[in-house]
């Protein structure tokens, strides 16, 4: 869930972007029918997910940068369980849907770069 919350909210991001925009300006409008798909399709929230999603956003920043991303550090995603108290089985489990999820970030990415740089998949 944490993934398709992350999927979810880079495609959401430029319509909510727009919309607080102008509501700050004082003006309201009404979404178009892509944008209302798209705002439809958020996915469920639990609150598992919202843990996660809440993890992934502290320790997505820790990660290593040079020539390309690099993982999340597993000592970053240990410290942050530590400091909220998480028990070894909530740590182990958060720790494996980060693992899961910054492998998918970590393929995209790689995607991305091989495509601009003119590589096959």
């Amino acid at each position: 869930m944490i993934w398709a919350h992350l999927v979810w909210q880079e495609e959401a991001a430029p319509i909510q972007q727009q919309t607080a925009r102008l509501e700050r300006g004082g003006k309201l409008r009404e979404l178009t029918a892509s944008e209302a798909e798209v705002m439809a399709r958020e996915p469920e929230l639990d609150e598992a997910t919202a843990i996660g999603l809440h993890a992934w956003s502290a320790v997505s920043t820790c990660r290593p940068a040079g020539w390309g991303i690099g993982p999340i550090p597993q000592s970053a995603i240990d410290d942050w369980c530590d400091r909220r108290g998480l028990d070894l089985d909530a740590a182990d489990f958060l720790s494996d849907a980060i693992r899961y999820v910054d492998n998918l970030v970590l393929e995209r990415e790689s995607a991305k770069q091989r495509a601009a740089n003119g590589a096959t998949p």
